[in-house]
């Protein structure tokens, strides 16, 4: 075997595809925000350890659509009445920057 291919001796014989994919942990702010639950049926809850700031949180789909955008505090929970099943990922922007554009 050699880079993944396997040869026998009339040639090439099979390949074999590794993929491997993990998670790199966040150090100091793995409790930043709890999702509960996990599955979630009617509403999922977002629990924050920090008030200091508004948060925006961005729910995507599975084909990496925006479905849900919405500006959250400590406790927020969103509602999946307009929700598919499926897989959905979430994002947490804690700092937002207004940029101005102006095109001569």
């Amino acid at each position: 075997m050699n880079n993944g291919i396997i040869y026998g001796a009339t040639g090439v014989l099979d390949t074999i595809c590794q993929i491997t994919t993990s998670i790199n942990e966040v150090d100091d702010n793995s409790s930043f925000v709890k999702a509960f639950p996990n599955p979630f049926n009617e509403k999922i809850t977002f629990e924050f350890n920090d008030s200091s700031t508004p948060k925006l949180i961005r729910l995507y789909s599975i084909d990496d659509e925006l479905v849900i955008e919405k500006l959250v505090s400590v406790l927020t929970t969103i509602d999946s009445a307009e929700l598919t099943s499926g897989f959905y990922f979430f994002q947490v922007i804690k700092k937002m920057y207004k940029l101005l554009f102006h095109k001569n």
